[in-house]
């Protein structure tokens, strides 16, 4: 089976926040395929907050000549083809990824199967720590870069 593993960073949790990051990859048969992946700063057209920018380490530098979304909106679709998503904390990776296919007038994700990790997550382990590194830590599961 094929699923799409998702995360994304943005300016913030506003109506008005864009995406500043977007990282997806393939599993395939619980294998990560690494040639099947897509990692990508993002120009969000706006400033990242100092506050933001201490939370997830990317700078307004690093994104000024970063890619719009509209620009990677098509390999992003390629890429995820219907596959079922994995995505923690699916409703807000997902808020922003609709708005942001949206605004660059590219087919829409609402038919995409989605996995919420986070939401397993707190079913399986009550009151602890549910992010993903701690999730990665309890699991024993490496965080893998690719090569």
């Amino acid at each position: 089976m094929k699923y799409i593993a998702i995360d994304t960073e943005s300016t913030g949790v506003g109506a008005e926040d864009r995406l500043v990051e977007l990282a997806c990859v393939t599993i395939l048969d619980d294998d990560i395929q690494w040639k099947e992946f897509l990692h990508c700063y993002i120009n969000p057209e706006r400033e990242i907050p100092a506050a933001i920018s201490n939370l997830h380490g990317i700078t307004n530098d690093q994104v000024v000549d970063a890619p719009r979304f509209s620009a990677i909106a098509d390999d992003f679709l390629n890429i995820i083809d219907g596959a079922p998503l994995v995505i923690h904390n699916a409703p807000f990776d997902l808020s922003f990824l609709v708005r942001e296919l949206a605004k660059a007038g590219a087919k829409n994700i609402y038919d995409v199967p989605v996995i919420d990790i986070r939401t397993i997550a707190l079913k399986a382990f009550p009151g602890e720590l549910t992010n993903t590194h701690a999730l990665s830590e309890r699991l024993g599961i490496e965080e893998e870069e690719p090569s």
